[in-house]
């Protein structure tokens, strides 16, 4: 004769069950939630999730949370609803960031330009620089931007007061201008007002504001144009 569990013994089994499945969402829940990348602004704070998503923090004042509004977060909030993040750097009150097909994007403060999109307007929202889809590395300094291409060309814009834009000018750009015209940058870093990298043969350049010798070249005077720093 076949048995059958009491109804108390089945509600028990039920909550077991019911228990697993809760175990497993959460966990999945808190990996999908797993961070794979930090990176900082002045004031804010920028994130990408394992699954793509970004997110940020902090002052928003500018719009530099790229949230569609000018309220601060102390909470990770989410840019926008694309998954397809690979990198984002905050400036001073801007912020630049990479997707997965090489398109490059920006929002905040736009007064000088820092954003590329070939204004001086503020957006609270991501918008795209240019339309190329060949860009590799992207840095964001005070009111300025520098980016690296596949091709190994090297892109400034934004404030220019103290040549951080490497063009031989102190003039503001508000779309991404070409650093000379070499094509074997490998990688860079951005300061407040200047910039330091490398080429692919090892030696290190730096230009824009040296007031305190801060791109080695032995001399306290700023450069327009990328100087060597010391020899290979």
């Amino acid at each position: 004769m076949k048995k059958t569990l009491p109804n108390h013994k089945h509600q028990i089994l039920s909550n077991k069950f019911l228990l697993v499945f809760l175990l497993i969402f959460i966990g999945n829940q808190i990996y999908a939630q797993c961070y794979s990348k930090v990176e900082k602004g002045a004031w804010h704070t920028l994130a990408i999730q394992d699954d793509g998503k970004l997110l940020s923090w902090g002052l928003n004042q500018q719009g530099q949370l790229g949230i569609g509004n000018n309220t601060d977060m102390t909470t990770p909030t989410q840019v926008g609803t694309d998954s397809d993040w690979r990198f984002a750097e905050g400036g001073l009150s801007h912020t630049v960031g990479l997707k997965n097909d090489n398109t490059l994007w920006a929002w905040g403060l736009n007064a000088q330009g820092q954003l590329g999109d070939g204004t001086n307007t503020n957006t609270t929202l991501p918008v795209q620089v240019n339309a190329d889809t060949d860009w590799q590395a992207v840095g964001a300094g005070n009111f300025f931007t520098v980016a690296l291409k596949t091709d190994g060309t090297l892109w400034s814009w934004g404030m220019n007061d103290h040549g951080q834009l490497g063009d031989n000018t102190t003039n503001n750009r508000n779309i991404p201008q070409q650093v000379g015209g070499d094509n074997d940058w490998e990688s860079f870093s951005v300061g407040l007002f200047h910039v330091l990298a490398i080429k692919t043969d090892g030696t290190l350049w730096g230009w824009g504001l040296n007031n305190y010798g801060q791109f080695g070249d032995g001399t306290t005077n700023n450069r327009l144009l990328p100087t060597q720093v010391g020899r290979k």
